[in-house]
């Protein structure tokens, strides 16, 4: 039975580990991309709580980075391309090997205020979390198991979309319907416990992780544009909080564009599955040892999507990993006849954000630099005999704000305060009356807009569960 799994582990020689003990307020988390990129090495972080001047000297002298440097694709002060040295400890060898796929990967700290990593793993079957954990012990990592989920929804099929696990989702739900998060309440967490068979520290911790994890993945991770404006210090010396949106305009474009050419990975499938569709999954591994990549595909005959890949000139292996609700999650590895753009895109410091099948190719969302990025790619393209289409273009200043989901400026100011300082950590590194402080506010008003904005955002998420 395939799970979903967060775990947290530590190793003297980890992924970052001399950063993170040098700058202790630094939080760091993977970028997620749909990059299928062989032999790739260098990795996208986000650093957040520490300005570039005091992250380019802490990777300087960090004994697991071999090179590290600034990306302004999304961000030219928070987004860093890392390459790690080979004596680093990487867990995300092992999840690959086991079939599995590193789905969120942000740093934390341990009990002993060292600095972890905190990952949602997903596995084909619990054999594969076990093998890495024995892994774990062999090599001398910490490591810790904090959340299991056995029983999948169908919403596993996006799995790269899902900030949740299925325990975190069933106590938010609940939590919702019964009216924990009004003002006031309309049920106490004794009585929610009751009602979901648990303990209430068991309700508070999934409840406390389940917000931290939307707050992270909605409103934190993806921020872009929080220049000196938006971070650091009050004058008083008050933690200023994260906006949700662009401080300035800035030069980065967003970008829709449709490539073809029939040695790109999986164009032989994608022409012979006209009712098909397929995406890449979008992960956040480390893993510099394994060229396998996910791709979810929608299809009314797997058996025709079977022969397709065993026909498909561009793919050397296949193998399905998870079947749910007509779709099905494979793991492929590419042949040496597949032809690749995103290796191009990565060089020009650019970011796959979404791969889907589309006509005889594949429709992707890359975030570049500048207009010059996007203008050196289609040359690139065209000296390859690649059809390259741009479709949609935006400056950073025109995208959609996707950080809205109905909640006020208040209420985003509330929620990334809660987030930054430790709210939903457990145990917590703020009370309510140190983060009343820290936003000038009474505690009634802290509480209601923390209780409005997470009512907001679990109405948003589990629209289909709140109905």
């Amino acid at each position: 039975m395939a799970i979903v799994t967060e775990v947290r582990f530590a190793h003297e020689v980890g992924a970052l580990a001399d950063t993170l003990t040098a700058l202790p307020d630094l939080t760091v988390s993977i970028v997620r991309e749909t990059s299928t990129t062989p032999g790739r090495s260098v990795y996208f972080f986000r650093f957040d709580n520490a300005e570039p001047d005091e992250i380019r000297p802490a990777l300087e002298d960090d004994c697991t980075v071999r090179d590290g440097r600034p990306v302004s694709a999304v961000d030219n002060q928070h987004l860093w391309g890392i390459e790690f040295t080979p004596e680093t400890k990487l867990l995300g060898p092992e999840v690959t090997r086991e079939r599995g796929v590193v789905l969120d990967a942000r740093s934390s700290m341990g009990d002993d205020a060292a600095p972890a990593w905190h990952e949602r793993w997903f596995f084909p079957d619990p054999e594969g979390l076990h093998n890495v954990w024995q892994h774990a012990r062999a090599e001398r990592f910490e490591f810790e198991v904090l959340d299991l989920s056995r029983q999948l929804r169908s919403t596993v099929g996006r799995v790269d979309a899902d900030p949740l696990t299925e325990q975190q989702r069933t106590a938010l739900t609940r939590a919702y319907e019964r009216g924990y998060f009004r003002q006031p309440r309309e049920t106490s967490l004794d009585e929610l416990a009751a009602s979901l068979e648990l303990s209430p520290s068991a309700v508070s911790g999934r409840l406390k992780r389940g917000l931290k994890s939307l707050v992270e993945s909605l409103l934190v991770v993806e921020l872009s544009g929080n220049d000196g404006a938006a971070a650091g210090e009050y004058d008083d010396g008050r933690v200023r909080t994260l906006s949700h949106r662009p401080a300035e305009p800035t030069d980065t474009i967003s970008a829709r564009v449709y490539v073809e050419h029939p040695d790109l990975a999986l164009t032989d499938t994608i022409r012979s599955l006209s009712d098909g569709e397929i995406s890449v999954i979008s992960d956040v591994g480390t893993d510099p040892q394994h060229d396998v990549y996910y791709f979810r595909i929608t299809a009314t005959d797997f058996d025709d999507v079977e022969s397709a890949l065993a026909a498909d000139h561009t793919v050397a292996d296949s193998s399905v990993v998870l079947e749910i609700g007509g779709k099905r999650t494979y793991r492929i590895e590419y042949s040496d006849d597949a032809k690749l753009i995103t290796p191009a895109i990565t060089e020009r410091g650019g970011l796959t954000l979404e791969t889907t099948s589309y006509l005889n190719g594949w429709m992707l969302q890359l975030q570049l630099e500048d207009h010059d990025a996007l203008y050196d790619l289609d040359e690139y393209a065209r000296s390859e005999g690649i059809r390259f289409d741009v479709l949609e273009l935006k400056q950073r200043g025109e995208l959609d704000d996707r950080f809205d989901f109905g909640l006020t400026d208040s209420q985003v100011e509330a929620l990334i305060a809660a987030y930054r300082h430790g709210y939903y950590d457990e145990p917590r590194d703020a009370s309510l009356e140190e983060l009343s402080s820290l936003l000038d506010l009474s505690r009634t008003a802290t509480s209601g807009r923390l209780r409005r904005g997470s009512a907001t955002l679990v109405e948003q998420i589990l629209d289909d569960d709140c109905q």
